[in-house]
């Protein structure tokens, strides 16, 4: 009867007794003891056992696992073994001992082969794969989660499993930056735990689903799937994945540009996390819904939230986030005029910044620095600040130019490559196809004819190749001017960008310049510094230079077309509206008003006589 009993206990499963007290480890020690050496009930109280221990004492958990191997090996029970292997290797995870968890998972992955179980074969392997993210070895990761889904579908429908591997598989995929590959990977997820009708394992691919949404600023589908997580959370009184959930639609909500919402979420989430005693989550949604309230103008209740972000991220010692708070705390103290303590704050967080490696962050505070030094009079210090601004921006740039350049590079070199064999082998067919035609010539008439049409046949074959390398190369040709075109929109974005910010910084040197007429010589310098023709032609030649690239002789056409020779303004214009670019853009990008621009555009006309009335920008589009 009490061998009934147990055995029934021990096929529940009892999935609370994690969550036991020592009486419940006691009454499984008696068990233990009453039950004969040699029984296989006793690995499988061993097993329960180390539920029991497994949250709260993890040495006990781990001799528990040990115990279960011994015992297995001298009854020659494999499956108990194996379970012992992998048992000890989750404790030896929670205790960062990353070596020793691959050893047994190891030894654990070898038995399930032997018995020939594709299902625990894929349980060990997604382990694995598990081991590997967290290394950042995400090649290895992703081979351990391919053989780990094809064990499972080997095994049967094994949909749940199937699910958590393709969640993964996005949870990686996102980790190194590609987005629609994680999308993909997450609906498959979904789809699979639909059919295993998991809704944990639903509420968790809506959330990866939601992310990949997010990353792709499709930020309305996002908060489609994240609603549907939380409602998950919601029903089966999961606050701290709930809280989780409601942090991530206050940002979508902030980004979608409706505050309020973004805010209602994170005052939500803000009163579960602090009911739930969540103090890792309290920082985030407290960074959160400060942003918030920075960007509405609420600055008392920005500065308010942000600083006690600020303390916690402190006492953790998450330097990361630390950073990015200071900057946004800096901005806040300038724009309630605090510009000491902005300075000090703002000057950490490039520190910070610099040591992470976070060049946004970096930016913004530099940017905090030279509006707070300009407040200051200090308006070399403010240039100053700027500069190093606008050279991380370059230096952002510069990498994907450069980027794309070695990019093209190995293209073009492979291509050059290919190119040479391919010229290699059709004069190597070639030389074999005449020297066997000069042979069967000598032979018969007969054989000659043979020799014609294989030479015919092989003169044919080098026209279909050549034709093919033809259509290949213009296939790349308009690759690289899809390139061309898409630096040519960056750099203009990025004058039109530099030229706004210049702009607005020479609005606030001209009213200090009223407000200051003892600093008129030192104001008049650095206007003059910022308004350098050399810096504008310099920006201008590099925007030349990708145009041409892009459009070609445009520049002769549309000197051939005029009756008058054009200014270099002119030609500018005409390549921005070559470029199809808006009148707004167009003034942002030449620093001139509305006015000013339809006045310009009128002078161009009146010099192309083949422009209609009313049609420049057609006319210069199709020139």
């Amino acid at each position: 009867m009490f061998r009934t009993l147990l055995f029934a206990l021990l096929l529940l499963g009892c999935p609370s007794l994690s969550g036991q007290d020592q009486q419940l480890v006691d009454s499984l020690e008696n068990a233990l003891e009453a039950l004969p050496e040699g029984d296989t009930l006793r690995v499988l109280t061993l097993v329960e056992l180390w539920r029991a221990t497994s949250n709260n004492d993890l040495t006990q958990a781990a001799a528990y696992a040990r115990q279960m191997i011994e015992e297995s090996k001298a009854i020659g029970y494999p499956k108990g073994e194996a379970t012992g292997y992998q048992r000890l290797g989750i404790v030896q995870d929670f205790l960062g001992l990353k070596d020793s968890v691959f050893h047994n998972y190891g030894k654990a992955l070898k038995i399930y082969n032997e018995l020939g179980w594709p299902r625990l074969q894929g349980i060990m392997l997604f382990n694995t794969a598990i081991l590997h993210q967290e290394f950042g070895a995400y090649d290895s990761a992703q081979y351990y989660l391919a053989e780990a889904d094809g064990r499972f579908e080997q095994g049967g429908e094994n949909f749940v499993e199937r699910s958590a591997v393709n969640k993964l598989t996005a949870s990686i995929h996102r980790e190194q930056g590609r987005f629609a590959d994680a999308l993909s990977a997450a609906l498959v997820s979904r789809e699979l735990a639909g059919l295993g009708q998991d809704s944990s394992r639903m509420a968790d691919a809506d959330q990866e689903i939601a992310f990949a949404y997010y990353e792709l600023n499709d930020y309305d589908t996002a908060v489609e799937y994240f609603l549907a997580s939380l409602e998950y959370f919601r029903r089966t009184n999961d606050n701290y994945y709930a809280a989780v959930t409601l942090i991530n639609l206050a940002s979508a909500y902030q980004l979608k540009g409706q505050p309020e919402a973004g805010l209602a979420y994170g005052e939500e989430a803000l009163q579960m996390v602090l009911d739930g005693k969540f103090v890792d989550l309290e920082s985030d949604v407290r960074r959160t819904t400060g942003n918030i309230y920075r960007e509405t103008g609420d600055l008392s209740a920005a500065n308010r939230e942000l600083s006690l972000a600020e303390a916690l991220s402190r006492e953790l010692g998450h330097n990361r986030v630390l950073s990015e708070l200071l900057a946004y705390r800096s901005d806040v103290l300038l724009q309630q005029g605090k510009i000491t303590a902005a300075e000090r704050l703002a000057r950490e967080s490039v520190q910070l910044s610099t040591e992470q490696g976070q060049i946004e962050f970096l930016i913004f505070a530099h940017g905090v620095l030279a509006r707070a030094a300009a407040r200051r009079g200090d308006y070399a210090a403010a240039y100053g600040h700027q500069q190093i601004v606008q050279e991380n921006r370059d230096s952002i740039y510069q990498a994907e130019i450069a980027e794309k350049i070695a990019e093209l590079t190995s293209l073009y070199e492979k291509e050059k490559q290919d190119r040479i064999i391919q010229e290699q082998e059709s004069q190597l067919e070639l030389l074999e196809t005449r020297s066997q035609v000069d042979r069967l010539q000598k032979t018969a008439l007969g054989a000659g004819v043979a020799a014609l049409l294989i030479l015919l046949a092989a003169l044919w074959n080098n026209f279909r190749q050549r034709s093919a390398r033809q259509q290949l190369e213009k296939e790349r040709l308009a690759q690289r001017i899809t390139n061309q075109q898409r630096q040519l929109s960056t750099h203009a974005l990025q004058m039109a960008q530099k030229s706004q910010l210049l702009d607005q910084l020479r609005e606030e040197l001209h009213q200090i310049q009223g407000e200051r007429p003892g600093d008129q010589h030192k104001l008049d310098r650095v206007l003059r510094g910022l308004s350098s023709e050399s810096r504008i032609d310099q920006d201008w030649e590099h925007f030349r230079s990708y145009f041409q690239g892009v459009h070609g002789d445009f520049e002769r056409r549309l000197r051939a077309a005029t009756e008058q020779n054009l200014s270099p303004r002119e030609f500018r214009l005409a390549s921005l509206i070559k470029m199809q670019l808006n009148n707004q853009e167009i003034g942002s990008i030449l620093g001139v008003t509305q006015d000013s621009l339809y006045k310009a555009k009128y002078r161009l006309r009146k010099k192309l006589p083949a422009a209609s009335e009313g049609e420049l920008d057609e006319y210069l589009r199709v020139l």
